[in-house]
């Protein structure tokens, strides 16, 4: 029987720009924080007339890494750290 698992995020790194995100790059921080999925996070940006994307996964499964561009200037680049931890 395969143990049931779930991964966890346990750090979100905004690896570029270094400076201020502007209101929509940051509430998309906020709903990692809050549980949203990179993948939902990709979709809703999408739908509101950004460009979002996912970077390849780890094989392991411990990071996601992923891009919204919502103009020349304001772009961010995502790295969403995980854990697996059992289900109980």
């Amino acid at each position: 029987m395969i143990p049931r698992t779930r991964r966890q995020l346990v750090s979100v790194e905004v690896m570029w720009p270094a400076q201020t995100l502007p209101l929509p790059l940051q509430q998309a921080v906020d709903a990692l924080a809050q549980g949203e999925t990179p993948d939902q996070i990709i979709t809703r940006m999408n739908l509101q007339g950004f460009q979002a994307w996912r970077e390849a996964t780890s094989p392991q499964d411990e990071h996601d890494i992923f891009q919204i561009r919502l103009d020349e200037a304001h772009k961010a680049r995502f790295l969403c750290s995980y854990i697996t931890l059992p289900l109980h």
